[in-house]
């Protein structure tokens, strides 16, 4: 069995990039560069699932950048310092770009920071004025905190809806 045979409920492709272009349209009409979401939960995928089609897992955190006008970049566990580049065509991780590791774990405190930073480090690279919340309720706090912090000058918003 291949590993894209293992995806439980797999969102088609058509409907992943109907998807895409309908938040897109809605990003632009609203002036929002980019939305950024969380997960760890593969039993509860939420936005994350919605928008790559891959759950978190088993509580390791699982974050999303959904640009306006690029692939997603996506944080997740793995080795420090260790990226990727995916041309969005990875079936596996379709959609993505950018894919970024970050050894964090919720139940090991002095991580929490990890990927707030990460975060934080791609929205401030690429100049974003206007950042979406996604699912404010889900996200860890410290990420939220980070994030506002190191992105000065940047408005946020909850983009959920």
């Amino acid at each position: 069995m291949s590993a894209i045979e293992r995806v439980e409920t797999p969102i088609s492709t058509a409907e992943l990039e109907r998807r895409w272009a309908a938040v897109r349209k809605e990003m632009a009409a609203h002036n929002v560069d980019a939305l950024v979401m969380q997960n760890a939960s593969d039993w509860l995928g939420g936005y994350v699932k919605w928008f790559t089609d891959v759950p978190a897992h088993n509580d390791y955190p699982r974050n999303v950048i959904f640009h306006r006008d690029d692939l997603m970049t996506v944080v997740e566990m793995g080795a420090k310092d260790r990226r990727e580049q995916l041309s969005g065509k990875d079936p596996l991780n379709p959609g993505v770009g950018d894919w970024i590791f970050s050894p964090s774990f919720f139940s090991i405190a002095y991580t929490h920071e990890y990927d707030g930073a990460l975060v934080a480090q791609e929205l401030k690279r690429r100049g974003y004025k206007c950042i979406g919340w996604v699912g404010r309720g889900r996200l860890q706090y410290d990420l939220v905190r980070v994030v506002e912090a190191q992105v000065s000058g940047a408005t946020f918003v909850d983009a959920t809806d």
